[in-house]
């Protein structure tokens, strides 16, 4: 099985390419150990970046590896949908 994986999907790190590649090529993009906080989204500096980041974890076919501290923010996103 083909896919794309991420791992450690935050603010300051998105993916840049997976949620665009996996769509092309018609593949399951997974993310792992993905962070938000919704205080991100605020800071004017982030913004686009923060924009970036919630949007390739919302097109996620699965998130996966949540800890505690980052459950709440994701599955705020996933919800929303």
């Amino acid at each position: 099985m083909r896919l794309w994986f991420t791992y450690h999907h935050y603010y300051k790190r998105p993916d840049w390419l997976g949620p665009r590649v996996s769509a092309a090529l018609g593949i399951p993009y997974i993310v792992a150990e993905a962070s938000h906080a919704a205080k991100r989204c605020r800071a004017e500096r982030g913004r686009s970046v923060t924009t970036r980041s919630v949007g390739a974890i919302r097109v996620a076919d699965a998130v996966m590896g949540l800890t505690r501290p980052t459950r709440g923010g994701i599955v705020a996103l996933l919800r929303e949908q």
